[in-house]
């Protein structure tokens, strides 16, 4: 299966080399169930689940992969199994994120319009 039917570009692509998992493959999560991943990529499908260091980070609190995220994994050589040792950021994350920076950004400059200086508060004929 091709990577870009599954919604790989190049947002993706620039994060996942930002991961440095030679020995990994990209997959997204196609379904979940009670702590086994279904994972698809060039390999087509196959279960996962995740390795040892993204268990530790699941429970110091890091959030456990939804249906949709992209992720390294390692496949057994089987390739009937696979485990998971990152995952990509999300493109809505990203999104999200650079939204709230500039609505914050803007608000700030907004605010900045319409606060007169506290000098035109106490005492508006004093400039």
């Amino acid at each position: 299966m091709d990577l870009k039917q599954l919604g790989w570009n190049s947002f993706f692509e620039a994060n996942w080399h930002e991961l440095n998992q030679e020995s990994c493959v990209p997959a997204r999560i196609i379904s979940q169930q009670r702590g086994l991943w279904r994972i698809a990529g060039e390999f087509e499908e196959c279960w996962a689940e995740p390795s040892g260091k993204l268990r530790l980070a699941a429970d110091e609190g890091a959030d456990w992969p939804v249906v949709g995220d992209w992720l390294a994994v390692a496949l057994t050589p089987q390739s009937d199994h696979a485990l998971m040792y990152g995952v990509l950021p999300a493109v809505f994350a990203a999104a999200l994120v650079s939204s709230v920076t500039a609505f914050r950004e803007d608000k700030r400059k907004f605010s900045l319009l319409l606060m007169p200086s506290a000098s035109k508060i106490c005492a508006p004929w004093y400039d």
